[in-house]
């Protein structure tokens, strides 16, 4: 009786932390820099501790599952916290939201191996941004590689400038 309190109390958790990230989604999708740059660091802060936090829950609940299928849900709805964080098409209005939220929840995180890195990275690209680093086989040795080729590719101050410019002048319109 215990265990299954602990599993709703839990699973209550984790869909707070769900709805949490979809908000976060939401100020990413909806970002305005002049209004909202001063925010990004705590948002950042915050993503954080759900990502933590949400991992802690899911090996919690995947220890204490009593059957396969109840594992295989645990692990599907781990996969799509995964890939709802998250995700970057090769869109340069996009680029420093994403870097900077990748960076801070991934890139920068010790306890995430290099492997594991990857294969964030790989599942966090659609499109364009995809196909840069698609023929990178998952490897622990091959992270580094592919996030320099990525980061050299849409860090290009030049056209982020041009972009940015871009955005400005069809606004004025």
């Amino acid at each position: 009786m215990e265990d299954r309190r602990t599993r709703q109390q839990l699973r209550s958790r984790r869909g707070t932390m769900v709805a949490s990230l979809g908000r976060a989604d939401q100020f990413m999708t909806q970002y305005d820099e002049e209004r909202d740059k001063l925010e990004v660091a705590v948002r950042l802060q915050h993503l954080d501790g759900i990502c933590n936090g949400m991992e802690e829950i899911q090996v919690a609940l995947e220890d204490m599952a009593d059957n396969e299928q109840e594992r295989v849900t645990n692990m599907e709805i781990h996969s799509e916290f995964e890939t709802l964080f998250t995700q970057f098409s090769g869109d340069y209005k996009d680029w420093l939201a994403f870097h900077d939220t990748f960076e801070a929840l991934i890139h920068n995180n010790s306890e995430v191996v290099e492997v594991q890195k990857l294969h964030y990275l790989k599942a966090a690209l659609k499109g364009e941004a995809a196909q840069l680093i698609e023929s990178i086989g998952i490897s622990s040795a091959n992270y580094r590689l592919a996030w320099e080729a990525f980061v050299n590719r849409y860090a290009n101050e030049y056209l982020l400038k041009k972009r940015h410019l871009q955005a400005l002048f069809e606004d004025a319109n």
